[in-house]
Order: structure tokens, then sequence, then C-alpha cells
């Protein structure tokens, strides 16, 4: 990588159409994988480029994660009619409705999870144990994105939730 440099972009990336050699490329700014999803979809071919908004396979890293506008991102890709899918993780969704069903499951269900974590009163490390449910057997590092995932709402779970005591 030595002597390697990254060009600097020569166009705003921002909603739209844009024609690059001759291809059609609709570019879509959504959020909830992060503050600023880019996704892509190649109008010639039917090709959706999710970003890291779609996982295929793999359970979906949520470090910097919106769940609502995640969800809301992933029903705005379900309606644009690609023929297929390119996720940010993950193998080719060629159906092309399994890679984003799968990535809204695994949000539903952990964010389900959480909450009745925190109700049963379990602690960080026994939410990071809880069990995932068999379809989720598939997806690689489950465990993993769960643990962290915990990491990542805990914290906003106990302040919404724990009655905050006064000295």
């Amino acid at each position: 990588m030595r002597g390697t440099e990254v060009p600097e972009p020569l166009l705003p990336a921002s909603d739209g159409v844009v024609e690059i050699g001759g291809r059609r490329l609709r570019l879509l700014a959504l959020a909830g994988h992060s503050a600023s999803d880019l996704v892509v979809l190649d109008e010639t071919s039917g090709t959706l480029f999710s970003g890291d908004l779609v996982f295929h396979n793999r359970a979906p890293a949520t470090p910097h994660a919106d769940l609502a506008r995640w969800r809301q991102s992933l029903t705005t890709l379900a309606g644009l009619g690609h023929q297929r899918l390119v996720p940010g993780h993950g193998p080719l969704d060629a159906t092309p409705g399994t890679a984003i069903a799968q990535t809204r499951d695994w949000l539903d269900w952990l964010e389900q999870a959480l909450a009745d974590a925190m109700e049963q009163g379990l602690t960080m490390v026994e939410a990071g144990a809880m069990p995932i449910p068999p379809r989720f057997d598939g997806l690689a590092v489950a465990r993993l994105e769960l643990q962290r995932s915990v990491s990542h709402f805990w914290p906003a779970l106990e302040a919404a939730r724990l009655p905050r005591l006064s000295s």
C-alpha cells in the first residue's frame, strides 16, 4: 500500500440519478446502519449495492446503528424493484428479497431480545450470552455481533429504563 493515494471525489453524492460510463445509477442517501448510508442502484442491470444497510448470511454490525431508521431504509430498499442485491457483507442475493428480510428479522429480534433482557434484570454479560434463535444458525458471527450489540445499546437501555437515584 506504500505510495497509494486515494483520489478526491469529483462529484458530490446525493439523491438522484447520474450517468457514468453509459450506465444510469440511482443514488439514495439513506441511514440506519450509520448516520449516512449511500446506496447505488444500477438501473441498467437492476443490481442494488446496499452497502452495510444489508447483511447476507452474516449478523449485522450495530456500532452506530439507529434501528428505527435502519428499518425505514430496509423498507425503501425492498420497494426498489431491483433484480439482485450486493450486500455490505455476505454473498450476492439473487432472489432479491432474502437478504433484506434476513437483516430486518435480525434487527427486530435483537431490539426485542435486548428489551426483554433488560426487563428480566439480566446483566450485560448475561444478555450477551442469551440464546440466539435457531433461525439465525446460518448467520456468521451471530454470537459476536450479539455481544457487540449489547455493548452498543445497553447504556441507553439502562438510562431509559432504570430510575435515577438522587443522593
